[in-house]
């Protein structure tokens, strides 16, 4: 799966899910609609890196994320934005980090500690690679946000 079948099936997923759960005929709480909301990013993010585990299909989920966010509306919504405030930004950033963080350190890391022999790659150039293209992943998802087109979209 390419970045940009991940990019164009999360954003058509994420924005008929979201449009369904801003919809006022839906008669379920604030707190579980975006609790839904959540478990459907995590799970689109998830099928993304299952499929093609690279920093293009991260990028491009984070980039689903931001279009299909365009297809909420509702009331509850502006409520949410002034509750957020001026932590949108970093609250987007620790995400994009401790996502990027699983996958180029911690797993590779916990692999390479249960089986160092087998691998036959030394854990310094692991840790720095790897580092590297986190913060690749990191950098980039901030100049998406920084480029967002609207505030509903970050």
């Amino acid at each position: 799966m390419t970045a940009l079948t991940t990019f164009v099936l999360g954003s058509i997923v994420l924005l008929v899910a979201f449009r369904a759960l801003t919809s006022p005929a839906l008669k379920l709480p604030s707190s579980a609609r975006i609790g839904l909301a959540v478990i459907l990013v995590v799970l689109v993010t998830s099928a993304a890196l299952w499929f093609d585990c690279s920093p293009w299909a991260l990028l491009a989920s984070a980039g689903a994320v931001l279009v299909g966010s365009t297809g909420m509306h509702g009331t509850d919504l502006a409520r949410l934005t002034d509750t957020l405030g001026c932590l949108r930004f970093p609250l987007y950033i620790l995400a994009v980090l401790t996502v990027a963080a699983l996958v180029y350190l911690f797993v590779p890391i916990t692999t390479y500690l249960t089986s160092p022999g087998e691998l036959s790659i030394h854990l310094d150039h692991l840790a720095k690679v790897n580092a590297r293209d986190a913060m690749v992943v990191v950098y980039v998802a901030a100049a998406l946000y920084a480029f967002a087109i609207s505030s509903r979209m970050r």
